[in-house]
């Protein structure tokens, strides 16, 4: 309960609790999984004891092995010999045991699973029931942390949303005629509210569509990021960042002409899973993994792109979804206004 009130930061609670396991438990190693986006597969948010770098490493799939089938049935278990349950697998990087003891816990909230407590004992005493319910009133306590974080967070992102979509009104009400510093602000805002390192705003006039902010991205990056995604025309990407399309280079079926043909927000959850990426040469030094991009629309047709991309495979949330077409409604104003 002390360490539950003193820190809201999750991995710092869940470590505590985990070395409390250990210790009272008198186990050689403890964990806690938690879902990786999806739910499918857990990692070790934390682990503790001589094995905790490669229980770290681990990958839990649900539904396999001895954690994964508990994750999946959402039971609590002890089970005094792993070598003899059907459902054991040797975790990757550590020794196979011949008296290996292991209890799992499901972390519940309601019927809900949402990761799970696991201790390990090599040798000695069995764990005895009064042992598997202490563990299940640990869980208890690891749950709560679990909810108090992501309210704590959530709280934490809706203020930095609000706040950044506060300044993009703000500068959009001082620089009325004024396209390029709204521009400047608006994907700076969201891509930091959105935690994306780099961003890019295109406008068009109508006949061609322009490069009028980059946030973040180098030349390479750029190039590889409108090779796979734009036809460019003649002239390409200069080193001013900027380059010249036509709208006849959308009906190329890629993801901005999807955007803007479809009137359709595009979220790419791995870029390297597309067509366009896989037939494309992009250098190993160049990192594009999760793309979002919004269309700008006036009147029924587009009139610009917002986009923005991480460089590992993290989609962005409904509520950054959002929170970036309240941007791309923003720079529509702004393109209106000028």
């Amino acid at each position: 309960g002390r360490d539950l009130s003193s820190s809201l930061d999750l991995p710092t609670v869940m470590d505590r609790i985990a070395n409390h396991a250990r210790e009272l438990l008198h186990a050689s190693n403890s964990a806690i999984f938690l879902p990786d986006a999806g739910g499918q597969t857990h990692r070790a948010i934390v682990a503790v004891g001589d094995i905790a770098s490669a229980l770290k490493a681990a990958v839990v799939e649900t539904g396999v092995g001895i954690i994964g089938s508990l994750l999946q049935s959402g039971r609590a278990e002890r089970i005094n010999n792993t070598a003899a349950d059907p459902r054991m697998l040797q975790i990757p990087g550590t020794p196979l045991q011949s008296e290996e003891r292991l209890m799992v816990v499901p972390l519940l909230a309601g019927a809900q699973v949402q990761g799970a407590m696991a201790v390990w004992r090599n040798g000695g005493q069995h764990f005895e029931a009064h042992e598997l319910e202490f563990l299940v009133g640990l869980s208890r306590q690891a749950t709560v942390a679990l909810q108090n974080a992501r309210l704590f967070n959530e709280t934490k992102e809706a203020l930095e949303q609000q706040t950044a979509t506060a300044e993009v009104v703000k500068m959009l009400s001082r620089t009325t005629f004024e396209l390029q510093p709204v521009l400047e602000a608006l994907i700076e805002n969201a891509c930091r509210a959105c935690r994306a390192p780099k961003g890019l705003v295109l406008v068009s006039d109508g006949a061609e569509y322009r490069l009028a902010v980059n946030h973040g991205a180098s030349i390479d990056e750029i190039r590889v990021m409108l090779g796979l995604y734009l036809r460019i025309a003649d002239g390409g990407v200069d080193e001013s960042s900027r380059f010249m399309m036509t709208n006849a280079d959308l009906k190329q079926g890629t993801v901005v002409g999807r955007m803007v043909l479809t009137d359709h927000v595009v979220h790419e959850h791995d870029l390297r899973l597309t067509p366009l990426y896989a037939s494309a040469k992009v250098p190993p030094e160049v990192k594009l993994r999760t793309m979002l991009g919004v269309p700008l629309m006036s009147g029924g047709k587009p009139i610009g792109v917002v986009a923005m991309w991480r460089s590992e495979v993290a989609p962005f949330s409904d509520r950054e979804i959002e929170l970036v077409k309240t941007f791309a409604d923003q720079a529509t104003i702004a393109i209106q206004n000028t």
